[in-house]
């Protein structure tokens, strides 16, 4: 795909593209997802009035995946806070103030889960 393209930019712009440039090309993006590639390659064909650079394509791949909502999971975090009954506990960002977690130590099931634990880890041999 990114090599037919680079053909087609070649002829459109005036230029001859030798297998060494392509070849590089092909090493910055090897790694690029095929579907924002393609998305990104149709982006920049449309868009661009002069020969596409690889920084115009990365910038390119960035908004493709913003639109198709491909890339790394947001990052989930914590905020420490008190239940309704004013027991410390911890809300997760993806679930705020909706579903409090404890610590262990900080409600029955968690005690209950270290006492059994504690009389598991007395009996085993290390």
């Amino acid at each position: 795909m990114l090599r037919d393209t680079l053909q087609e930019w070649g002829a459109l712009h005036g230029r001859k593209i030798d297998e060494k440039a392509i070849d590089v090309w092909m090493r910055i993006f090897v790694n690029a997802n095929a579907k924002v590639l393609g998305r990104a390659l149709q982006r920049v064909t449309e868009e661009c009035e002069r020969m596409p650079t690889p920084g115009m394509l990365t910038k390119a791949i960035a908004r493709a995946k913003e639109e198709l909502q491909i890339g790394e999971a947001p990052k989930v975090t914590c905020i420490e806070g008190k239940d309704s009954n004013g027991v410390p506990c911890v809300f997760w960002s993806d679930e705020p103030y909706t579903s409090p977690a404890y610590r262990a130590k900080d409600c029955p099931e968690g005690r209950e889960f270290l006492k059994v634990l504690a009389q598991v880890a007395g009996r085993m041999e290390i």
